[in-house]
């Protein structure tokens, strides 16, 4: 008999230095909680199923590993030694990512998460937001793709400008992010 139900698997403060032994429960577990441990890369992870993955309070250096992770929608991994947001294009539907205090100075990597609801990078090195823009029929915020025009949630191509002539921001969503400083 197979479960329908999916489930969380949670460890805090044991030591971990690798992510391994999940191969029994990868098909069932939803949600894994990784955080204070001593892990460094993220590997391991053959979970299809999986919604939520945190990795916080760790020492992983490069985000990778996420091909076995299709439907992620919630990525946390602030508090880590990252330097570069990099790899999520296996993860296409993520909606949250959770980046604060870490090492990032610039924004990239995310112009193809079209579901993405909430970037925390609170805490890193950004240079500028250069790289952010406004969508002009929604005003939700895109970024900026430096190969290409830049995208929106809803197929349509911002503006190239997040701020009007007078200095101010274009929209109340871009005014939020300067406002908070990226959270």
């Amino acid at each position: 008999m197979r479960c329908c139900c999916g489930f969380t698997f949670t460890v805090i403060q044991s030591g971990l230095r690798r992510i391994s032994g999940l191969e029994a429960v990868g098909r069932t577990l939803v949600r894994l909680v990784l955080t204070e441990q001593s892990l460094t890369t993220m590997e391991n992870l053959r979970l299809p199923n999986l919604r939520d993955l945190q990795l916080h309070h760790n020492q992983i250096t490069h985000i990778s590993g996420l091909e076995g992770c299709p439907r992620l929608q919630r990525l946390w991994l602030y508090d880590n030694r990252i330097t570069t947001i990099e790899n999520l294009e296996p993860v296409s539907g993520l909606r949250e990512l959770w980046l604060q205090d870490n090492k990032i100075s610039h924004i990239s990597g995310v112009a193809h998460l079209v579901n993405l609801q909430v970037l925390n990078l609170a805490g890193n090195r950004l240079a500028d937001l250069n790289d952010i823009h406004v969508c002009p029929c929604c005003c939700v915020p895109v970024w900026h793709r430096r190969s290409a025009p830049p995208i929106s949630h809803c197929g349509f191509v911002p503006c190239t400008c997040a701020r009007t002539e007078t200095g101010k921001p274009a929209c109340p969503a871009v005014a939020a992010i300067l406002r908070c400083e990226l959270w």
